[in-house]
């Protein structure tokens, strides 16, 4: 035998799953499981069915047979499990052998050995086939492991093409006999992995023989679909080897006798084989002794471009034809593609076919960086380059089509995917475009279907005119669209066509549509880009002819009023009421910073806005300077020592206000201001204020009431989902909260974030300030509730001036509210009101 080594792909295993049992413990002993498992493939010779016995021995760390635990399965086939009792702490070794009785293989577990008795074997027998498994560092604190034996031996098949025309020069096989170059003995051992340093287990082979597998009627069925099998044998041989190897032919086969004068022989040298994997020569092996070719195949598979990957049964392909043979192949779950592949250049493909994956199919299309495109000549009618009825997972690569015929009129649309009902499609890394040549070009389209799942990461589908559309005028089911780290693009992004049809109907959108497509201002924003093109600025349609638009914070976007003479501002037409006889609207948006000084000049003039809603639809800044480069003051919204107080409802919409700049000598030009309140708003009384981050916020004042959002707030007053961030609340003397200086009556404080970013604390000298993260003061009657909210401000009451003066003595601090004003009993013990 020629020791001479060479380069293969490497070996295919196909995994299994891990069988669990319960496991029971007596002392240190514990019962552990293992499932042997070795392949259940039954369509050709050497598919592991041939086995009727499992034996296994157990040794201790350093190798010591511990005979008590030998063990053996009869009837055993491809997979079993066992229990064994070990002791927790230590570690084992293990052998598995399977087999079958009749081919007489001789295991001995004392010296870890398996020898094949004789040298002449029978022909074309599957009796031979054998696994094994030789594992090291067994924990029994791991109750089950999974066993997966493999082949020791190498198959060697041979085939011939020219069976036909044999038979018409008179020659028909009926028998063969197959001589090669092997080993008689398998040895289990250890060695040292020259790579990691690792010890591992090894399987050695000794004791070269020339083994005949004797007359046998030749080997049935087919080698590489088109070549008739001669001789199948297993061999016992090295990892990897070339050998010698000699085919003999009869044509005289009569039970059991052969005519030798009637042999044929074959000489193969050099032929490669490698332990576990089948090598087949091939060619015309009749009327030829030197047409042939040798091929080596891992994993026992008949080409490397099939196998299986997680689980998944996949198929590599290159072309049209192989694409499209595959996509109709029920067997394969997962297509790679190994070039890109232009569908429309098909010869097999009829015209403009669509590619349709059936209800409860499951398909995985790894376009693995290539690009599958697609064109359509049709004309007056719709064209689907995929048609989505069960699950469809398309991946890592990129996608492109173009409709090349007449643009078929409005209604008749092109797309990539048509999702219909119950179809499921995902996209994973994908860049997909449609070219046009329709006026309805689509990406992704759900029309008239329901209970439809799309699901969209890290990929950037792009149009000429939509990307994705929803489209379900049966108002049934539910569709679940998720889009998340991706890029849209087109005329819109984003179309909800049926939302309008009959009115706006918000309900049945909600019910019959799972939207998880829009970013959000925060840290789990969806981190999409919404790239489009219209006269709307919006990435999302909602509608048909009575459209809504909304942009990409899933805000809708009004196409809003201007109120004449003032700038920044508008009315909410949606808002519209009649009231004796005047149109009246109850909801105005603050669209630019300017809209802010509007909003303050009418609180201020006595509009309390009580019914109506503020709403802000742009981030404001509030950072002016006058032309002299001082910083300006803004004017807080409402009064409290004017009553002046705003009533109505703040919202918003999560954008921020900034740089917002108070201090009471600059506003009042004079010494004390304490009666205005101070913030955003001076006073807010039976008000909502919610949605609104306040950022960079810097007050100070003399003898006032200090919130960064309010001054003072009466009656029924909401804050909901307010964030304060980088600012600060100083006061001299009363109260300074991060959200409201002073509330009475009855409040909810629901998701308000004050975070260690803000300061809260006293001016340079005062006897009663009173600072809290959330409030600085309430009334003794009020009602505070407080929900989900979180503090972390800092509470500066006793800074370096102040304590210099040593006017510390009566200031109140609390992290969510710094003074009650109402005694208090706490663990029995009465507390008296601060002063």
């Amino acid at each position: 035998m020629k020791k001479v080594f060479w380069a293969v792909v490497a070996m295919v295993i196909l995994a299994t799953a891990c069988t669990k049992d319960d496991a029971v413990s007596g002392g240190n002993d514990s019962l552990v499981s293992f499932t042997i498992d070795s392949p259940e493939l039954v369509t050709r010779y050497g598919e592991g069915v041939s086995t009727n016995r499992l034996v296994y021995a157990f040794y201790d760390e350093a190798g010591n047979h511990l005979q008590e635990l030998d063990g053996s399965v009869e009837n055993y086939k491809t997979k079993t499990t066992i229990k064994v009792y070990l002791v927790e702490g230590r570690k084992y070794q293990a052998i598995f052998w399977a087999d079958n009785t009749a081919a007489g293989y001789a295991v001995d577990f004392a010296t870890k050995t398996m020898t094949i008795n004789d040298t002449t074997l029978d022909g074309n027998s599957e009796e031979y086939d054998a696994f094994y498994n030789y594992t090291l560092n067994i924990d029994p604190a791991d109750k089950t492991h999974t066993i997966e034996l493999r082949r020791p031996f190498a198959q060697i098949n041979i085939a011939t093409k020219d069976t036909a025309a044999a038979k018409a020069a008179g020659v028909e096989v009926k028998a063969t006999k197959v001589e090669v170059d092997a080993y008689k003995t398998l040895t289990f051992g250890t060695e040292v992995d020259s790579t990691t340093g690792e010890v591992v287990p090894v399987a050695k082979v000794s004791n070269e023989e020339t083994f005949t597998y004797d007359w046998a009627p030749k080997a049935e069925g087919k080698a590489m679909t088109d070549y008739d099998m001669l001789s199948m044998n297993y061999v016992l041989v090295n990892a990897r080897e070339l050998v010698d190897v000699t085919l003999r032919m009869s044509e005289a086969y009569t039970d059991g006798q052969i005519d030798a004068a009637t042999d044929l022989v074959r000489n193969y040298t050099t032929v490669p084989v490698q332990r576990n994997y089948r090598t087949y020569i091939v060619g015309n092996l009749l009327t030829t002794s030197n047409d042939f070719n040798i091929e080596t195949k891992p994993g026992f598979e008949d080409d490397d471009k099939f196998g299986v990957i997680d689980g998944q049964t996949f198929i590599r392909v290159s072309s049209v034809e192989e694409f499209n043979a595959a996509f109709a192949d029920s067997n394969y779950d997962l297509i790679i593609l190994d070039a890109d592949i232009e569908l429309s250049e098909s010869k097999t493909r009829a015209a403009d076919a669509t590619l349709t994956v059936s209800k409860d199919k499951v398909l995985t299309i790894d376009l693995n960086g290539k690009k599958l495109s697609a064109t359509s000549t049709q004309t007056g009618k719709n064209y689907n380059m995929f048609d989505v009825r069960g699950t469809l997972t398309v991946k890592n690569g990129t996608m492109e089509y173009e409709h090349k015929g007449d643009n078929m009129a409005w209604n008749n649309f092109a797309e990539i995917f048509y999702v219909g009902f119950d179809g499921t499609l995902n996209l994973e890394g994908v860049t997909a475009k449609n070219l046009g040549g329709s006026d309805m070009a689509y990406v992704i389209d759900m029309v008239n279907a329901t209970n439809i799942t799309v699901n969209v990461d890290n990929s950037t589908l792009e149009s000429t005119y939509i990307p994705i559309r929803v489209f379900n005028n049966s108002k049934t089911g539910v569709n679940n669209v998720t889009i998340k780290n991706s890029t849209l693009k087109g005329k819109y992004c984003f179309w909800v066509q049926y939302w309008l049809a009959d009115g706006r109907d918000e309900a049945t959108l909600a019910k019959t549509l799972k939207l998880d497509i829009f970013n959000t201002k925060g840290e789990d924003s969806n981190n999409n880009t919404f790239t489009f093109a219209n006269d709307k600025d919006a990435p999302v349609l909602y509608g048909f002819n009575e459209a809504v638009y909304f942009d990409e914070y899933g805000q809708e976007i009004l196409q809003l009023i201007p109120i004449e003479g003032a700038e920044g501002v508008a009315y909410d037409p949606a808002s519209a009421k009649e009231v004796d006889g005047e149109i009246v609207y109850t909801t105005i948006v603050i669209t630019a910073d300017e809209g802010m000084d509007w909003f303050t000049e009418k609180v201020d003039s006595g509009d309390s806005f009580e019914g109506k809603t503020i709403k802000l639809d742009t981030d404001i800044d509030l950072y002016k300077v006058d032309e002299n480069g001082n910083v300006i003051c803004f004017e807080p919204i409402g009064s409290y020592r004017n009553d002046t107080p705003f009533k109505g409802t703040f919202d918003g919409q999560h954008n921020t206000i900034k740089n917002l700049n108070q201090n009471t000598w600059a506003l009042n030009n004079g010494y004390y201001y304490g009666d205005l309140g101070m913030g955003l708003f001076g006073m807010v009384q039976d008000a909502t204020i919610k949605n609104l981050k306040m950022d960079n916020a810097s007050i100070s004042g003399e003898n006032g009431l200090c919130g960064i959002v309010a001054g003072a707030a009466y009656g029924d007053v909401t804050f909901e989902n307010i964030t304060v961030t980088n600012s600060k609340c100083n006061d001299y003397q009363y109260y300074a909260g991060g959200i409201v200086g002073w509330a009475s009556g009855n409040h909810t404080y629901k998701n308000c974030n004050i975070d260690a970013s803000n300061v809260v604390g006293g001016q340079w000298g005062d006897f009663g300030n009173s600072n809290g993260g959330i409030i600085g003061g309430i009334s003794g009657s009020a009602q505070i509730l407080m929900e989900d909210c979180n503090v972390a401000c800092i509470i500066d009451a006793v800074n370096d001036v102040v304590s210099a003066y040593q006017y510390y003595a009566y200031r109140c601090c609390g992290m969510l509210i710094g003074n009650t004003n109402q005694s208090q009993v706490i663990d029995g013990t009465p507390y008296a009101a601060a002063p």
